[in-house]
């Protein structure tokens, strides 16, 4: 278990790591978006749709604590959530792709500000639901996983215009 933060400072750390990706990914076409080798053969409207399910899976883990139950997604294992998000997308044109991320992030920000400041106590009913604090329920679906994929990122950029390092 991580040690617990607050409302603010989750806030602060999912809009910060939200932003840094949104601004590396900004200046891209929808072609750029679509093409794949972002992410091994994943393309960057791929890993986005990945982001979007990742951040749904925090959401229903966090409604699930709320209610004071283990939230068990439907699909079991990382691997096949991951397959499902990119299948599920694969025609989807990457602007609305974004607009799913945007909207998804959105709803994970929302979910944080509803909670009370005692929820993010060390101890508390839904810290005990979650099996863990809600910063380290969230951060791996959230802005931690963002960063986990920019040195892909870079580096694909870095191949494909030369002006940006790894």
């Amino acid at each position: 278990m991580t040690a617990a933060i607050g409302k603010r400072e989750l806030l602060a750390r999912l809009h910060a790591g939200y932003d840094a990706f949104q601004q590396l990914i900004a200046p891209l076409s929808e072609a750029q978006m679509s093409a794949p080798g972002v992410q091994g053969a994943w393309s960057l409207r791929d890993v986005v749709a990945h982001f979007v399910a990742h951040e749904q899976f925090a959401l229903h883990e966090l409604a699930a604590a709320r209610r004071g139950e283990r939230y068990q997604h439907p699909i079991s294992g990382s691997d096949a959530m991951n397959a499902a998000a990119v299948a599920e997308h694969s025609a989807t044109p990457a602007g609305e792709v974004l607009h799913a991320w945007e909207a998804s992030f959105r709803a994970v920000v929302a979910a944080v500000t509803a909670l009370r400041e005692d929820d993010f106590a060390d101890g508390s009913a839904l810290t005990a639901a979650l099996g863990d604090t809600i910063d380290g329920a969230l951060a791996n679906n959230t802005y931690e996983h963002y960063a986990e994929h920019t040195p892909a990122l870079l580096a694909w950029l870095a191949q494909q215009t030369g002006t940006r390092g790894a």
